[in-house]
């Protein structure tokens, strides 16, 4: 590149400005709330919450829903934020379930199981 600044390549000795700094450790502890948040991990007092159907001996049948929802979002025509958005839960937590990387908490799979009856 020539002349005048380049974003060329960062190092450790890159200096960051005071405002960089700040935004990345903003970013970091919003980053932290999200992953901490009821909805990545479901809700303690609904633990027990009443459920019908998909179930395995009394227990929510977790790969059965987990299959039926991507293959809905397969399926369908609205986009992951918008079914994300129906469920309740973040889109970034419907595609890790979908991709398999986490699995459902309980509430969850309380979460899918609605959604699917209420689309079924």
């Amino acid at each position: 590149m020539h002349g005048g600044s380049s974003l060329g390549v960062f190092t450790a000795d890159t200096p960051w400005s005071e405002a960089t700094v700040n935004l990345a450790k903003k970013f970091a502890v919003l980053v932290q709330g999200v992953l901490e948040s009821p909805l990545m991990h479901g809700r303690k007092d609904q633990k027990n919450a009443n459920e019908s159907g998909n179930t395995i001996s009394g227990e929510l049948d977790e790969q059965a829903l987990t299959r039926d929802l991507k293959r809905f979002v397969e399926e369908s025509e609205l986009s992951i934020p918008k079914i994300a958005s129906e469920m309740g839960v973040f889109s970034a937590t419907l595609s890790m379930w979908i991709a398999g990387t986490t699995k459902p908490s309980r509430t969850g799979l309380l979460a899918i199981k609605s959604f699917l009856e209420r689309r079924g």
